[in-house]
């Protein structure tokens, strides 16, 4: 969840520069206390936050359920609009098979519970796992954003930011097949309004594992991007990519989204973090609070989270659409997996990373380079699972690599995506004489029953 502002000096350039000065202070006193291995601990943990929309499952348009935040039991609420649905799919868990298993248990409970309290409230509103609104416009989804007047604070000052910032001032998206192209103002609500993701959390023993995990999230994050995108609608145009979600985030925060940059010391990565462009929030007088407030303000596909409390530190990942509880645990399985067995391996270059990751939102075909090989996302995923199925293995995860990652090998072998699967269907509907939006609620549908199977 983001970091709370209380109070808010005006944002000049002068006020923003000390602002970051104030934050790399904080900066340099966190890589003293990774020296002296403040942050080092002997067990894992994970996490999954998670992000569904309510939307009608008449209409497939976005529901305002601002009511079921106020009586719900499990803590779930509102990010950035009102039909956009937050929770913790468990709290801290221990990264274990046992762990996993009490966390996906944990996860489709509670997204049958809030299915069943909206339900109550609106019996026509369904909670859909899905990256990107795929009917709304931007200026449409503005209309649900919470009435919150420190949120709302907060999101106008990010918007004021990225319209000044963004060095390109429109989003255009282009079906490569069909020219039809979606063009909006490049600005932070214009994604972050339709947009859910599925985060997962992952924590390391030493800030240097860490640092290695974040090297490698920036490596296998095109193949997951593909693997896990369903968001290829946006305003009721299919985009030809499966995942609309991240080139909005990327065209509307063009200084703030996308890969990060390697790093190699806890400061090394904040300094990398913030050098591209100046907080869009002013603190002046505490550098924790700068720091945590600066490094909220960007939205890469990963970022290192530092629990000075605990002395934890872990990864925070968010480059997949929003999932269902089970295609999360795939995801989180095939994660870990790929992260201890490459930790040994040579990793792409940076500039290949970035290329890989623009052209991941075309799906499994898109080309891939590592290093001096070229090859195709589709067999780059099928090589990652097997290096993770032997890497859990060690672990003690055989089972737990079989339930989950062996389906999702099967489904890719074949040339299977979510986001190649809705496109089929949608077309066959289509077909069958359905319109597109028909095609398109028959989807959502479909996604809120995968949501609550248990």
């Amino acid at each position: 969840m983001a970091t709370e502002i209380k109070q808010q000096s005006r944002w000049t350039e002068s006020s923003a520069l000390e602002t970051r000065k104030l934050a790399l202070k904080e900066a340099v006193k966190r890589q003293v206390l990774a020296d002296k291995r403040y942050f080092n601990k002997p067990g894992r943990t994970c996490d999954i936050e998670q992000e569904v929309q309510a939307l009608d499952s008449n209409t497939g348009r976005p529901i305002d359920v601002q009511d079921y935040f106020s009586t719900n039991s499990i803590g779930a609420r509102p990010d950035t609009t009102v039909f956009n649905i937050e929770f913790d799919a468990n709290g801290i868990t221990s990264l274990t098979a046992d762990g996993i298993l009490s966390l996906y248990k944990s996860m489709t409970r509670r997204t049958q519970q809030i299915q069943a309290g909206l339900r109550e409230l609106k019996p026509d509103a369904i909670i859909v796992p899905i990256g990107l609104q795929p009917f709304s416009t931007s200026e449409e989804a503005r209309d649900f954003i919470v009435n919150d007047e420190i949120k709302r604070k907060r999101y106008d000052l990010m918007e004021k930011r990225t319209l000044e910032e963004n060095p390109i001032k429109i989003i255009r998206v282009v079906n490569p097949e069909t020219g039809k192209e979606l063009i909006e103002s490049a600005s932070n609500l214009t994604a972050m309004t339709r947009c859910s993701g599925t985060q997962i959390h992952i924590s390391d023993c030493t800030i240097k594992d860490a640092l290695q995990t974040h090297n490698i999230l920036i490596a296998v994050t095109p193949i997951m991007v593909a693997l896990f995108g369903n968001s290829i609608f946006a305003g009721g145009m299919d985009t030809g990519r499966v995942s609309t979600r991240i080139e909005l985030l990327r065209q509307a925060e063009q200084l703030r989204a996308g890969l990060p940059l390697p790093a190699f010391s806890l400061l090394g990565y904040y300094q990398n973090q913030l050098r591209s462009t100046l907080p869009p929030f002013i603190e002046l007088h505490n550098p924790a609070l700068a720091l945590d407030l600066a490094h909220s303000a960007i939205h890469t596909t990963s970022r290192i989270r530092v629990d000075i409390e605990n002395g934890t530190v872990r990864n925070e990942i968010r480059q997949i659409d929003s999932q269902s509880p089970f295609t999360t645990i795939q995801a989180l399985v095939l994660t870990f997996g790929a992260i201890e067995g490459l930790r040994n391996h040579v990793l792409p270059s940076f500039e290949q990373s970035k290329t890989n990751f623009q052209k991941a939102v075309f799906g499994l075909y898109a080309p891939l380079q590592w290093g001096k090989h070229t090859t195709t996302i589709q067999d780059a995923a099928v090589s990652l699972i097997q290096l993770a199925r032997e890497s859990l293995k060690k672990r003690g995860m055989k089972l737990l690599s079989k339930d989950f990652l062996d389906p999702l090998e099967s489904d890719i072998l074949i040339g299977i995506s979510q986001g190649n699967s809705i496109r089929k269907i949608v077309r066959k509907l289509i077909k069958e004489g359905c319109s597109r939006q028909e095609a398109i609620i028959e989807v959502l549908n479909k996604l809120n029953r995968q949501a609550l199977q248990a």
